[in-house]
C-alpha cells in the first residue's frame, strides 16, 4: 500500500488538491452558483473541444484497454477488470439506488432556476441520475491505471490532467454538477488502487504473462 502511494504521489497529490479546491468552492458558493460560474466560461472552441473530449469517459474505452492488457499481462487485465466492476457497482448504486431523482444541471435549471444555461449544440442532455458522474469515474479509473504503469512522474501528472479535463467536460456540457465529478473521481481512483493492490497479493507466476508475452 505504502509503495503504491509513494510511487504515485504525482497523481495522488494533484487529485487531493482538486478535491479540496472543489469542496471549498461548493462550501462557499453552493452547487448552483458554482455551476453558473463555470457555465459562463465558454467559447465556440471550448464547445467543440469538450463535446468530443467527453467521449474519453465513455465505457467503450474499456474495450481497447482490456485487449491491450491481455496482450501484456493477465495480472493487469484482471486488476483493470476488477477496478471496472468495483467502480460500476458504486456508480450505478448511486445513480439508480440511492439518488435516482438527482437532477442533471439542464433539468435543474429548467425546473428550479431562472438562469439560462449556455448549452452546446448537438449534445444529448440527460435529465436524471446525476450523482455520481460515471464518465468521471471511468476517466479517473483508466488514467489512474496508466499512471500506475508509468515510472515517469510527468506522465502521471499528464494522466491526472487529462482525467480532470474529461471530468470538467461533464460540467461544461451541463451533464453534471461539480459534486458529481468530485465523487466520481474518488470512486474511479480508489476502485483502481484497491483492485491493483488485491492483484499484487497473488504470487502466481502465470499472471505476469500475457497473450503476446509468455512468462519464462
Amino acid at each position: 500500500m505504502r509503495k503504491l502511494l509513494r510511487t504515485n504521489l504525482y497523481f495522488i497529490i494533484p487529485q487531493l488538491i482538486f478535491l479540496v479546491a472543489g469542496l471549498v468552492m461548493l462550501y462557499f458558493m453552493g452547487s448552483e452558483a458554482t455551476h453558473i460560474y463555470f457555465n459562463e466560461i465558454n467559447s465556440p472552441f471550448l464547445d467543440q473541444f469538450f463535446k468530443y473530449l467527453t467521449h474519453l469517459g465513455d465505457g467503450l474505452v474499456f474495450v481497447p484497454m482490456l485487449l491491450f492488457f491481455l496482450m501484456i499481462s493477465y495480472r493487469k487485465t484482471i486488476a483493470f477488470a476488477l477496478g471496472i466492476i468495483i467502480s460500476n457497482i458504486f456508480v450505478q448504486s448511486g445513480k439508480h439506488l440511492f439518488f435516482p431523482e438527482a437532477l442533471r444541471p439542464s433539468k435543474y435549471f429548467e425546473e428550479v432556476s431562472s438562469y439560462e444555461l449556455h448549452l452546446v449544440e448537438g449534445v444529448d442532455l440527460h435529465s436524471y441520475h446525476s450523482f455520481p458522474s460515471g464518465h468521471t469515474a471511468t476517466a479517473f479509473l483508466v488514467l489512474a491505471m496508466l499512471a500506475m504503469l508509468s515510472r515517469n512522474n510527468w506522465v502521471k501528472v499528464l494522466c491526472f490532467a487529462l482525467a480532470v479535463f474529461v471530468s470538467f467536460s461533464r460540467v461544461y456540457l451541463s451533464q453534471h454538477f461539480l459534486e458529481d465529478i468530485i465523487v466520481g473521481s474518488v470512486i474511479g481512483t480508489l476502485s483502481m488502487f484497491f483492485a491493483w493492490l488485491w492483484m499484487e497479493k497473488s504470487n502466481k507466476q502465470w499472471l505476469d504473462s500475457g497473450i503476446a508475452r509468455k512468462n519464462v
